[in-house]
């Protein structure tokens, strides 16, 4: 083995440890762009919740605030809802169609 034989092998170790080490280093920067990254997520996830918060119990208030919203009384509602159940039938065309639905396999 020739001094120049081991000059190549050690220029090759030695450009390989070079190429070794930049890489450890661009990983290291990628690492701290996405580390900086997840923070500035978490940031504004915090933020968007808390406006989120604010802005429902906004909601909360202009509902509790607007008649529309308000309870009426337990009879009315349950006559209501019995009325409704009892009017609300589909046309009879509809129906008439519904008899003739037949699913094959």
């Amino acid at each position: 083995m020739s001094s120049d034989d081991g000059d190549l092998e050690n220029q090759a170790e030695l450009e390989e440890k070079t190429r070794l080490i930049n890489q450890v280093l661009e990983l290291q920067h990628t690492l701290e762009d996405l580390s900086a990254r997840v923070d500035a997520v978490k940031e504004e996830n915090l933020k968007l919740k808390s406006e989120n918060q604010v802005l429902g119990q906004y909601i909360e208030n202009l509902m509790s605030a607007s008649s529309v919203f308000q309870t009426t009384d337990t009879k009315s509602k349950r006559n209501f809802a019995t009325d409704l159940g009892r009017n609300l039938q589909p046309p009879a065309d509809i129906q008439r169609r519904r008899q003739y639905n037949v699913i094959f396999i």
